[in-house]
């Protein structure tokens, strides 16, 4: 196993509880930020109308991760698709 690879076990091994954890106990926080996520999506495709979106939905859930706290983007994404549901951007 090379250094790579083991930083990367180890990353998921601690990451998956804390992040767990995280969503339930932040839920307000989650259903906020992927309200935010939603308004942002549905201002993108208003503008770029006959085009595709500029980026990947995952691009804008990361921005709005790292401009709140205590918010992984992975962990958006997700709630973002059960909470949206059809209504989605994606």
């Amino acid at each position: 196993m090379n250094m790579k690879s083991f930083y990367k076990f180890r990353e998921d091994l601690f990451s998956v509880p804390r992040r767990t954890l995280a969503k339930t106990i932040n839920n307000n926080g989650y259903e906020a930020a992927s309200d935010m996520l939603h308004q942002l999506l549905l201002k993108k495709t208003k503008e770029a109308a006959p085009k595709a979106l500029k980026h990947n939905t995952a691009y804008y859930a990361q921005q709005i991760a790292q401009s709140t706290k205590n918010i992984d983007r992975r962990d958006l994404l997700t709630f973002y698709t059960k909470h949206y549901g059809r209504e989605a951007i994606l």
